[in-house]
């Protein structure tokens, strides 16, 4: 069940608080965003001309790229979602403080959904929380090398900005990425999580600004994009989404 917040918390002022997640309004909330925490990250990665052009597909049709509906893709969605209130109840037993859900947060045309926060033993601030599953054994593993900021940019560079980006948006003053597996053998071996803890106030941190500046940045080169599936919508052709823009 999620939390229904009210104005009393401070990290949610100057907010619009969307729907919980999973829910039939917050896919419409997420389809309607032109970017979201999970994919924020590719802006500064080389998949940002994909980004832009699955934004500007959107803005045309409505509709996500027809891609995302592979298989592989709906199964390892649907493990995380699965596997999430059993990664929150781990984190929260071994923290003996409860991780509480949050709503999605919409700010413009970004949407955020974080898996969790709490608040922290000095009550110095609040930890937004993110949760990965991952489906392979080895990904899973490879997480125990992260152990701070750049080693999580190394990691994987698109949870990195996740996570960060969710406390941005909540205002949180920490994060926290935790990794869990449902594996019966890492489980006999007390192996089936691990977290990271992140200070949002160190200085190799983003701030919420350059997430905004990311996403005007790439206004240009999603515009682009609109405009050939606005052309190819005119003439009847299906639109293309396997053919880079030519520079």
């Amino acid at each position: 069940m999620s939390i229904i917040y009210t104005d009393g918390f401070p990290h949610l002022e100057g907010t619009i608080l969307g729907p919980a997640q999973h829910t039939e309004e917050w896919y419409a909330a997420r389809n309607a965003a032109d970017i979201t925490g999970s994919v924020i990250g590719e802006l500064f990665t080389d998949a940002r001309d994909k980004r832009c052009r699955d934004i500007a597909y959107k803005q045309v049709t409505g509709k996500p790229v027809p891609r995302y509906d592979t298989r592989w893709a709906q199964q390892a969605m649907q493990h995380g979602t699965d596997m999430e209130p059993f990664a929150r109840a781990a984190a929260s037993e071994a923290m003996g403080q409860p991780i509480y859900e949050h709503r999605c947060i919409i700010k413009g045309k970004m949407l955020d959904s974080p898996d969790g926060w709490f608040e922290t033993y000095d009550e110095d601030g609040i930890v937004g929380v993110e949760i990965k599953c991952p489906t392979s054994i080895d990904r899973f593993l490879d997480s125990f090398a992260v152990e701070d900021w750049p080693s999580l940019l190394e990691y994987d560079a698109v949870y990195a900005h996740q996570l960060c980006f969710h406390c941005r948006m909540m205002g949180a003053k920490y994060g926290l990425f935790v990794w869990y597996t449902n594996d019966p053998n890492l489980i006999e071996a007390d192996l089936f999580m691990h977290w990271v803890f992140l200070d949002l106030d160190a200085e190799d941190m983003p701030d919420l600004a350059l997430y905004e500046q990311a996403l005007q940045e790439a206004y240009p080169q999603i515009d682009k994009w609109a405009d050939r599936f606005a052309r190819q919508q005119e003439d009847n052709k299906d639109l293309d989404v396997k053919h880079p823009l030519p520079f």
